[in-house]
């Protein structure tokens, strides 16, 4: 099986530009960090914050809220429509589109608060509300599919906390672009761990397990394969999944692993079990450097590219998303949404 080592086969226009694009990971991430540092924020003091966004935008807020939780400061991330009780010192509404009413919804009801709010966004509704009501906005990269700017809306984001001296952005950016070079597509399959991981999921049914530390990865994982491949795949966390998944793994199962090297010993324990019950059933994906951001901004491209490659062997549409924006238009509260947004600020 070699299609991936082909060079023809990039040629089609939706694979050249979504590798293309997934090929600017670490420099969008970098001018992400930049975009964030220059958000004009005023608040003293943050103790609590909320991220909402839904997609790949919670899955940016997932990661901000591990790192911010462990300085100390409470976190939520809302995916949902529904704003929780509490009072909050800064909301991140984070949307590329601007427009996700899962997140809009929640956004107006924290402006109706007077919470501090930042938008991460490259415009559209969310854009618009933040110019009539001067709220601080991180304008992130347009003409990309929102998926596709994963990285540049998480440099945004922690940019923006490093500024007010929240956190530190600790990576080493050669390391990082040198473990891009070995799962881009110009690597042979031999030398390509993403090639690799990629020829033995296509055919088989994905099971994803994750610990806490790996959560977002691994679901990161997950929304790629079904956006960019049209690939069902499961998702569990260990321990829970020990209690019940693995009675019903069948001979077309393939257990997913995302490892890091800082694994607490009950985890690596688990994980270990895991792998010498069920044998060849299971693919642990590991990244080069070991520990902090730089690992885990690895493990986010090792699955990015995973999707892609998988979306060639499906000869799947990694670009379009069809069903999502069909069910968009379905789904009368998009407009209800839109239309109390347009009466209260536009």
């Amino acid at each position: 099986m070699r299609p991936l080592d082909s060079k023809e086969v990039y040629l089609t226009e939706k694979y050249r530009r979504a590798f293309e694009i997934l090929d600017n990971f670490v420099e969008y991430f970098m001018e992400g960090i930049e975009i964030g540092k220059s958000v004009n924020l005023k608040v003293e003091s943050i103790k609590k914050a909320i991220f909402i966004g839904v997609g790949g935008s919670g899955i940016v807020g997932d990661v901000a809220a591990e790192m911010l939780s462990s300085k100390g400061i409470e976190t939520k991330t809302l995916k949902s429509y529904n704003l929780p009780k509490g009072d909050w010192d800064l909301a991140i509404a984070i949307s590329h589109s601007g427009n996700t009413i899962e997140t809009i919804k929640p956004v107006l009801e924290l402006i109706d608060q007077n919470t501090p709010c930042v938008f991460i966004t490259s415009g559209g509704i969310l854009g618009e509300v933040a110019a009539k009501k001067r709220i601080p906005i991180a304008e992130v990269k347009r003409g990309i599919p929102p998926r596709y700017c994963f990285s540049n809306m998480l440099g945004a984001l922690l940019g923006i906390f490093e500024e007010i001296g929240a956190i530190r952005i600790e990576v080493n950016v050669e390391d990082l672009k040198r473990f891009q070079k070995r799962v881009m597509r110009e690597n042979p399959t031999n030398l390509n761990p993403a090639k690799q991981a990629a020829i033995k999921i296509a055919d088989l049914n994905p099971l994803i397990y994750v610990c806490e530390r790996t959560k977002s990865v691994g679901y990161r994982l997950k929304c790629q394969l079904n956006e960019n491949a049209k690939m069902h795949c499961g998702f569990g966390e260990v321990p829970e999944v020990l209690h019940n998944d693995i009675e019903a793994i069948g001979c077309n199962d393939l257990i997913i692993l995302p490892r890091i090297s800082e694994e607490d010993y009950e985890v690596k324990e688990v994980m270990d079990a895991l792998i010498s019950f069920f044998d060849d059933r299971c693919l642990c994906l590991r990244a080069d450097s070991k520990g902090g951001l730089s690992e885990l901004l690895e493990l986010f491209m090792l699955v990015d590219y995973i999707s892609l490659y998988v979306s060639v062997l499906k000869d799947a549409d990694p670009i379009n998303i069809p069903r999502i924006i069909e069910l968009r238009k379905r789904n009368r509260l998009s407009e209800e949404i839109l239309k109390r947004v347009r009466a209260i600020f536009l």
